[in-house]
Parts: C-alpha cells; sequence; structure tokens
C-alpha cells in the first residue's frame, strides 16, 4: 500500500511532497530537482519513484523545482548552485526532525545529480547517492570538448545512423566545429592540463566517497551526452563500489514507459539493498597526492 503524500515547506519558497509509510525503514530518500526538466522529472519519473519508494517502505521525500520545465538549457557550472545545496541540507534536517531517521539517500536527475554528489561529500547523513543522467560535473568547455570528441571517435565513428546524419544534412554541423574548434584551441593553449586536473580531482572525490562508505549508483540513457562524461569520469571506479548501468534506446526525456519503470526497479532494489546493510565510517582514506597533490586539490574544490 502506498502511503498518502503531504505537501511540506521546507523553507520560503521551496517545497516539497512526503510520504512517511507506517512501518519505515531505517533510512530516507530524498529526490532532489533539476533546473531543466519539471519537478516531477522525466515522465514524472520522480513522482512514481518516491511513491515505489514509500511502497516499500522507505520515507521519501521529493523536493519541488522553482522552474516550471520549459526545457531550458541547464546552466554550464552546476557546481556553483548553492541553493540546490541548500534544499539538500533542509531536506535532511526535515527528515530526521519528521521520522527521527539520520541515514539518507540523495537521488538527482541531471543538475541535482550533482547537488546529491556535493551533498554526500559535505554531509556524513548522506549513506548512498543515485545520479540519473548527471551533468558534466566537470564545468570546463575544455574538458566538454576532449569528451565529445571521445565520443565522435568511439560511438559516432561507429555507428551507421551517424554517418546517414552527417550526409544527409541532419548532423549537428555546428556543434561538431565548434567542438572541433575548442578542442584545438585548448589544446594549444595549455588548458587541457587544468580540465584534466579538474576532472582528476572529481574522479579522487568520488572514490573517497566509496572509500567512506556511501553507496553509489549511477544510472545513464546511451543517447544523452552524460553517458559519455562518466565513462571518462568514473571509468576507472566500477571495479571499486562504483555500479553503473546504461538504459539502452533512451535519451534524457526516457518517453519509453518501460525504460522508466527499469530505472525505477533498479532505483527501488539498491534502495532497499542500502537500507539492510548498516553504514560504518571507515578509516581508509585515499590520498589524492598519488595523482594531485593536496594543495592542488584544495585549489580545484574551491575553483
Amino acid at each position: 500500500m502506498i502511503p498518502p503524500e503531504r505537501a511540506f515547506c521546507l523553507a520560503p519558497g521551496i517545497c516539497a511532497s512526503l510520504a512517511v509509510p507506517n512501518h519505515a525503514r531505517s533510512i530516507a530518500a530524498i529526490v532532489l530537482p533539476t533546473d531543466s526538466l519539471p519537478r516531477s522529472g522525466p515522465g514524472r519519473l520522480h513522482v512514481a519513484l518516491c511513491r515505489r519508494f514509500a511502497a516499500e517502505g522507505i520515507p521519501a521525500m521529493r523536493i519541488d523545482s522553482a522552474n516550471s520545465g520549459t526545457g531550458a538549457e541547464v546552466p554550464r557550472v552546476v557546481h556553483k548552485n548553492n541553493l540546490l545545496d541548500q534544499e539538500s541540507v533542509l531536506a535532511m534536517d526535515a527528515l530526521e526532525r519528521t521520522t527521527s531517521i539520520c541515514r539518507h539517500l540523495l537521488i538527482g536527475t541531471g543538475a541535482g545529480a550533482y547537488a546529491a554528489f556535493r551533498a554526500a561529500l559535505s554531509d556524513p547523513r548522506v549513506v548512498g547517492i543515485a545520479l540519473i543522467n548527471p551533468q558534466d560535473f566537470v564545468g570546463d568547455p575544455a574538458w566538454s570538448a576532449m569528451v565529445l570528441v571521445q565520443r565522435y571517435m568511439q560511438r559516432s565513428s561507429r555507428s551507421m545512423r551517424s554517418w546517414v546524419n552527417l550526409v544527409s544534412g541532419r548532423a549537428d554541423y555546428k556543434r561538431i566545429l565548434s567542438t572541433l574548434s575548442g578542442r584545438i584551441i585548448s589544446w594549444a593553449t595549455g588548458r587541457d592540463a587544468v580540465a584534466k586536473a579538474r576532472a582528476q580531482a572529481i574522479a579522487v572525490s568520488m572514490l573517497t566517497l566509496i572509500e567512506r562508505g556511501c553507496r553509489v549508483m549511477c544510472l545513464v540513457t546511451d543517447r544523452h551526452s552524460s553517458l559519455d562524461h562518466t565513462q571518462a569520469l568514473f571509468g576507472t571506479l566500477r571495479q571499486r563500489g562504483f555500479q553503473s548501468y546504461t538504459i539502452p534506446g533512451a535519451d534524457h526525456l526516457m518517453r519509453d514507459p518501460q525504460q522508466r519503470e527499469d530505472t525505477i526497479t533498479r532505483l527501488v532494489t539498491w534502495a532497499v539493498s542500502c537500507s539492510a546493510i548498516p553504514v560504518q565510517a571507515s578509516n581508509n582514506t585515499v590520498n589524492p597526492a598519488c595523482a594531485v597533490s593536496s594543495k592542488q586539490l584544495a585549489e580545484i574544490r574551491q575553483a
């Protein structure tokens, strides 16, 4: 039985929907908003997900986005969105007061995925994060150009559909040319090194979360650029506790009901498994100096 949802005010201008089952598990889930999609998520994914969480005994909160869902482009520098950081903390505080649960799972789509990642780094109450089609974590044009060129070489060049679009005039020639020119400029000006250092710092931070005991799952659609970004950033972490799944045949809107249902099933199964495993603080620490010095890492995180 799905418990009824009720409106919940986190702060002036920040509203949420909350569902608390009668017999709640020892973990709660928070679905964060994204900038470019309606508050209900792609295909009302966020709504259905919270209801399924509650049906499984997991208290679930869905934060409403201030964005009307017009489809506007997500800002490139998503990691400077302090509002999303504030919403995460307010939601965890409110759930803790309401349910006395202090272990939280954060689920985010697009820019909300980075908000979940950032909140997990700064708040030990976060014991698991699920990233759905995360936007570019690095937020650097040079890094984006490198990833897109890699996509052209490894994926588009092997796709008959891409070649047909290129020959028939249906390809985005402006994007291709700007990506290639940006790649050349970044290489010539030495900006590649800075972009790679930032990406390396993100990967180190993710590994730090995993070593701390935070469960991480990433769900990406194979027709969205987030697949290439996550593979470039976290491809080496798959054997270290970073769970990654690809949703075939889907874009960022996940229009197919079966694709959304598969996504929800995976997320609910993951959340239930997180609630069954007690989280223990780990004394293992990751030494960033093996790749980036501590001083560089601090500077990159502040950039």
